[in-house]
């Protein structure tokens, strides 16, 4: 495109209606119009990347400040002397060691040192996690991920940029794995 004397409203009225023509047109699918606008900070604290796939739900969080000082040391200590940071990822009916497991594996075969979790069941948090931080942190990242008994919480400590690729990329693990995910059609969105 070349424009003269515009705006950035400008750019998006010119451009959505030609990308949503051609997606209707040749994929035969419905955009969502107007195209969600996201700021690129927002982008990188719920999603991890300025490439979100709006198709799954899950939001991440930063729960840095929870673990800042906090009676888990691994991450405390982080935080603490790297300056690292925690990326909260919500496994919605992600409730069971054997998931939890499976997602410090995974996190493994990325690189990292693994992948910590908290699992919510019976009005309680489970798990090492949970066990250092208390039950009142634990709850607060359960209010905080918005989750309920039958899900847990993983957790990727490290530089601001790892911390969000390796959630970035468990936020799409979870989804696909837990069928949550919407699997056709397109969310488009705007990054500013």
């Amino acid at each position: 495109l070349e424009m003269s004397f515009v705006e950035q409203e400008d750019v998006f009225q010119a451009v959505e209606p030609v990308i949503g023509g051609v997606f209707e047109e040749f994929s035969k699918h419905t955009l969502e119009k107007p195209f969600i606008r996201l700021t690129y900070d927002n982008a990188m604290l719920y999603y991890g990347t300025d490439k979100p796939d709006l198709r799954n739900p899950i939001k991440l969080a930063d729960l840095t400040d929870i673990f800042d000082g906090a009676g888990f040391s691994i991450f405390a200590n982080l935080i603490k002397n790297k300056h690292a940071v925690v990326k909260g990822i919500p496994g919605p009916k992600c409730g069971s060691r054997s998931v939890a497991d499976r997602m410090n594996s995974w996190a493994q075969g990325e690189g990292a040192p693994g992948m910590g979790y908290i699992i919510f069941g019976d009005g309680e948090a489970k798990g090492p996690v949970a066990g250092a931080l208390g039950q009142e942190k634990s709850n607060e990242i359960k209010v905080r991920l918005g989750l309920d008994d039958g899900d847990a919480a993983f957790f990727a400590c490290s530089t601001n940029k790892e911390a969000a690729e390796l959630a970035s990329k468990a936020r799409i693990k979870i989804g696909n794995d837990q069928n949550i995910s919407e699997k056709y059609g397109f969310k488009f969105c705007w990054i500013v």
